[in-house]
């Protein structure tokens, strides 16, 4: 794999990448550089640009057991983590190639607001001084994850960069399931729903199919936008969940 070191003002990028994505990883520095430019980063951030999904996957399982840490979802378009206290991410040129240009922006776009926002290592932990209980690990991690993915697409929002995330908003909402999985995706478009208004349409109809009503969608987006930090969003969305979600049963509780 080749490598490289990118100054962005104070932001350094250790890009590395396979063996035919450098085009990619050229793609990937300025598309990091629209998010850098409008709230700047500072320090170092790892970049990885992989041929294919399954490489990627397979460096970040192996990264995981190297530190002690748990890939805890598989499929995913793009990752990010910061098991070590550096930001990573993570693209493939195979993304790229089958879903466009336009769907890479939107995940460099969020994975480096991820870095920018949640850089450190407190935020891939499950919080111990959260009132969780008798959720289980997976609604846990749903709930912190599409609570952080909240803050980014606000932040993206913010930025006025929110429009280049239609094709991953459009992606989303294609995939989306009446189950548990649900909650995160409802908590990462919150903030884009009034960008595109078939996403919202489509959205409430999945969350019906779920038992979810439109007038709860509104209280726990009323409930994100008036919380103060990323703990205060995850409590709150934790009550909201408990309260309002059909819940799903068999699945190991958080210790």
């Amino acid at each position: 794999m080749a490598r490289r070191l990118v100054r962005l003002g104070e932001l350094r990028l250790l890009v590395t990448w396979e063996g035919g994505a450098e085009p990619v990883a050229g793609d990937v520095i300025r598309y990091v550089d629209d998010v850098n430019s409008r709230s700047p980063l500072r320090g170092l951030v790892e970049v990885y640009v992989f041929a294919d999904a399954q490489s990627m996957e397979s460096h970040i399982e192996a990264k995981a057991a190297s530190v002690g840490a748990v890939m805890a979802a598989r499929g995913m378009l793009s990752y990010h983590e910061a098991w070590t206290g550096i930001p990573a991410l993570y693209f493939c040129r195979e993304v790229a190639e089958t879903h466009g240009p336009g769907m890479l922006r939107a995940l460099v776009h969020h994975e480096t607001a991820h870095a920018l926002l949640h850089g450190a290592l407190t935020y891939y932990a499950l919080p111990a001084d959260v009132e969780w209980g008798d959720l289980s690990v997976e609604e846990a991690y749903l709930l912190f994850s599409g609570v952080k993915d909240y803050e980014v697409s606000l932040a993206l929002r913010k930025m006025e960069l929110g429009e280049y995330q239609a094709p991953l908003v459009d992606y989303h909402v294609r995939e989306a399931t009446p189950d548990v999985t649900l909650v995160k995706t409802i908590l990462q478009l919150l903030p884009l729903l009034d960008l595109f208004g078939g996403a919202r349409r489509r959205l409430v109809e999945v969350a019906r199919e779920a038992g979810l009503s439109s007038h709860s969608l509104t209280t726990l987006s009323e409930l994100m936008s008036s919380a103060g930090g990323t703990l205060e969003r995850l409590a709150e969305a934790v009550e909201w969940y408990r309260s309002c979600w059909p819940r799903a049963r068999g699945f190991k509780q958080v210790a």
